[in-house]
């Protein structure tokens, strides 16, 4: 792409809370079926140690069981009720700090993340370098972009890849690329989302 004009041109990092907030919802977005089906099968459980619990408990209280039955009884209906607790917990409470700390060891990992991403527009396309090494991509390329958190996600069609633009590091050239994107979006049919 070097003998077309530049538009623009910007030099940035990408900030850590860019790429939390970025692989968050990229996780959630891989996981959102198995969380809605571990989330309904966790009240179940939840629902089926809790009643389990009671009627042991009751029985128990009417001396229907003897002494080695009752404690085996009690062990499976806690055992039960955890699990169902754990299902019912894993997508609200659980996942969501493991995503974090991965977010955050990927982070810091990553030779990519941690180093200045040079960046030329063109109205064909956009030529990337990262720890040297150049990547040239054609605006066909992608599916769609998506601005979130004052971030635009440009998700690839093929290969899994987005790549990350924080507007907030950009300075006055973020109503340049807004500009840039907003045409590329029309002219190459490509869906400007709020939510990735």
């Amino acid at each position: 792409m070097a003998e077309k004009e530049v538009i623009f041109s910007a030099e940035y990092r990408i900030p850590p809370e860019a790429f939390y907030a970025f692989s968050t919802r990229s996780m959630n977005r891989q996981y959102a079926a198995r969380a809605k089906r571990t989330n309904f099968t966790g009240i179940i459980k939840l629902a089926v140690g809790v009643a389990l619990m009671a009627y042991i408990l009751y029985v128990r209280g009417q001396g229907g069981l003897s002494p080695l039955n009752s404690e085996m009884a009690l062990v499976l209906g806690v055992a039960v009720l955890g699990y169902g607790l754990y299902s019912f917990s894993y997508y609200r409470w659980i996942f969501p700090r493991l995503v974090k700390r991965s977010a955050r060891e990927g982070y810091e990992k990553s030779s990519y993340l941690q180093n200045p991403v040079e960046m030329k527009f063109y109205s064909t396309g956009f030529e990337e370098v990262s720890c040297g090494k150049p990547m040239d991509y054609r605006w066909q390329q992608f599916k769609r972009v998506v601005l979130v958190e004052d971030v635009y996600m440009l998700e690839l069609r093929e290969g899994g890849r987005t790549i990350l633009i924080p507007r907030s590091v950009l300075g006055e050239d973020k109503y340049l690329l807004d500009e840039l994107l907003a045409t590329v979006c029309e002219k190459y049919k490509l869906a400007l989302d709020t939510e990735y």
